[in-house]
């Protein structure tokens, strides 16, 4: 059965006969398994000649072939050089045999996890499509199960959302190194779209992919539509939107007035607040004499200043009243 193969052909004499179960055989490609062998596609595709079609068809019908060594070795072609196959892969995962469905998820599966930004959202259908096809079967194998897992899909939201311009914020400075250049899924505080954001509507199905995070911060200027942010608001009720001006200035507050102001519970470094000294358990009382009766006044008051703008924040700092010049800075 497919549960004792291996993608990838053992060279060793004595391991060469059909299904015969090797140590020497590559096990299921892992990611650095797959990012070897598509270095090495790419580094040896430059002077290859263009592959013939019939070949690249040969390929497909192999992946069930009654020999082992033969279903290997298409199986690793196909990865290696048919990317332009999906479509007929797809078709084998949804309809095909037992053997050849599960080989081809597999590749889809591989090439979803390292996929280019042009295909990948084609390889996620496809993904989709299998599971709901095959159903048990499939997942009797425990093959559909892991074809979309979370954390792949996380970590290609958070890759996907960082390239087009927004900002993931995560609640501590500790970061885990995953694969696309993005942090791992970590303790992800907010997501934020600013001016910086080029993915427009569209951008924002990330998103709906990104389960884990509970606040967005749209700030003003962000180039998207009230319609896209109430569609998202719908499919993600979950997920609490806050619109913001186009300065942040830098701090956690309490949601609970005490008494009157706005108290820090928390300071984020690097912002206009760090900078102009804003320490946590100050309450801010008023911004430019106006006074700050709710947490959220200060928002307000926040969204109709810009960038290099100074403000005069009244201060309680239970040993007196102070006033703070504050810089404010634009987000990012």
């Amino acid at each position: 059965m497919f549960a004792n193969t291996f993608l990838g052909v053992c060279k060793q004499t004595h391991c060469r006969r059909p299904g015969e179960t090797c140590m020497h055989r590559l096990s299921r490609l892992s990611l650095a398994t797959v990012g070897l062998l598509y270095a090495f596609a790419l580094t040896g595709m430059a002077d290859e000649p263009p592959l013939k079609r019939p070949v690249a068809r040969s390929w497909l019908s192999q992946l069930s072939d009654p020999d082992f060594k033969t279903r290997e070795e298409a199986t690793e072609q196909i990865f290696l050089h048919g990317r332009d196959l999906r479509p007929q892969l797809a078709e084998i995962a949804k309809t095909g045999k037992l053997e050849a469905a599960t080989r081809a998820a597999k590749i889809l599966r591989e090439w979803y996890l390292q996929a280019d930004p042009s295909d990948f959202d084609d390889l996620e259908l496809d993904l989709e499509q299998i599971a709901k096809a095959r159903g048990g079967m499939l997942r009797d194998q425990a093959l559909v199960a892991g074809l979309l897992g979370e954390e792949a899909r996380t970590r290609r939201a958070i890759a996907e959302i960082t390239r087009l311009g927004g900002t993931i914020v995560y609640r501590s400075e500790e970061s885990m190194a995953g694969v696309f250049g993005a942090p791992a899924a970590g303790p992800i505080d907010h997501v934020l779209l600013s001016r910086r954001w080029q993915g427009g509507d569209e951008g924002l199905r990330h998103l709906r992919r990104l389960e884990i995070v509970s606040t967005l911060y749209l700030a003003k200027g962000a180039d998207v539509s009230r319609e896209a942010i109430a569609q998202l608001s719908m499919d993600r009720p979950d997920l609490v939107i806050q619109v913001r001006g186009p300065v942040q200035l830098g701090i956690r507050f309490s949601s609970i007035p005490r008494g009157g102001g706005c108290e820090i519970m928390s300071v984020v470094e690097g912002t206009s607040a760090a900078r102009a000294g804003l320490r946590e358990r100050d309450v801010i009382l008023e911004l430019n004499e106006l006074p700050i009766e709710m947490p959220n006044d200060l928002v307000e008051y926040l969204a109709d200043y810009e960038p290099d703008d100074i403000i005069t924040l009244t201060v309680d700092r239970g040993t007196g009243i102070e006033y703070v010049n504050v810089h404010l800075l634009g987000w990012n």
